[in-house]
């Protein structure tokens, strides 16, 4: 599957600006933002901060070579890059990454099913994380079944698209039709309906009525994979270009598939739990989160006094002066 071209320090998607063009007429590339992450605009990180910071922590007592990031300067240029990858060290050894690695290679093979490529180098590279072939197998059975419940046909797996209201690029999981009505609580998605399934693999941790608990940024990414349409990816970057949709994609109804990795590595069951996602509540949160990125970058809240700054000397003989 092809991919965007990255920024190589950040990871931003660079895709084909509409409207600028380059000196020889080619279209100009611009930096896009991420639908994954768009969200953290509004999100409290709190809960998510202390967690990164005991992941360090934990990640630096087990680095060997710890002591050379002593004399680094944080707030010299080269030495804060030197101190990025002994942080990104440090959480790579406490575990921080794991599930992350292990989520990748699960929506890699359930991918594959869907595609109807399976392949064994894929399972090899998941038992790489700790995944054996029996929980992948589990894993996979639960998806299947999942599916064939709620009667989903699979309309596009793993598709690169362009969101250009919130200038965001990314890979959406799957675009399914819905083969029955399927009954959420007091919503209904009535048969026929083409939405976004994103599928998640991370710990699920429900509140007292049931519900998935800090999960309000997956609703703003489904809302911008609703939005968007297909970009194709090519080797040579001026014949890359948006396309359409053979299908209308909803904007109220999407769904979110989520398979309990650590589970099945843990307790023995593969567990998938399927979730209505209000895509229109998506779109509102996300516009809120433009507004805040817009006011992030904003550089005009600040004017300096016409009349200058005024110093005053630290004096050798106790007494300032002007």
């Amino acid at each position: 599957m092809s991919d965007f071209q990255r920024h190589p320090r950040t990871g931003a998607p660079y895709v084909n600006s509409l409207h600028r063009v380059t000196q020889r007429g080619y279209p100009a590339r611009e930096p896009y933002g991420r639908p994954s992450s768009f969200g953290h605009q509004i999100e409290d990180a709190v809960g998510l901060k202390m967690w990164s910071e005991r992941m360090v922590l934990l990640g630096a007592t087990r680095i060997a070579n710890l002591a050379d990031a002593a004399n680094l300067d944080p707030d010299d240029e080269t030495d804060r890059v030197t101190l990025d990858s002994f942080v990104t060290s440090a959480k790579d050894a406490a575990g921080a990454f794991l599930a992350a690695r292990r989520g990748t290679a699960v929506h890699e093979i359930t991918a594959e099913i869907d595609r109807a490529e399976p392949s064994a180098l894929t399972l090899i590279a998941a038992e790489e994380f700790g995944i054996t072939a029996a929980a992948a197998d589990a894993l996979v059975a639960a998806w299947d079944r999942m599916r064939t419940r709620a009667a989903l046909e699979v309309l596009a797996v793993e598709a690169t698209v362009v969101d250009d209201r919130w200038r965001l690029a990314g890979t959406l999981d799957r675009i399914v039709r819905l083969g029955r009505d399927l009954h959420f609580g007091r919503v209904t998605v009535p048969a026929g309906t083409v939405c976004i399934l994103d599928v998640k693999t991370g710990q699920l941790r429900l509140n007292g009525d049931g519900l998935p608990r800090y999960w309000h940024t997956y609703c703003i990414q489904i809302a911008s994979y609703a939005g968007s349409v297909p970009y194709v990816v090519d080797e040579v970057p001026w014949l890359e270009h948006r396309d359409v949709w053979p299908f209308e994609v909803s904007a109220r109804h999407g769904l979110l598939l989520h398979l309990d990795v650590a589970g099945a590595l843990q307790n023995g069951e593969a567990v998938a739990h399927l979730f209505y996602v209000d895509v229109a509540q998506g779109r509102a949160a996300g516009n809120l989160a433009r507004s805040a990125r817009d006011w992030q970058r904003r550089g005009d809240l600040f004017h300096p006094s016409l009349d200058g700054p005024l110093t005053v000397a630290v004096a050798t003989n106790g007494r300032a002066t002007s």
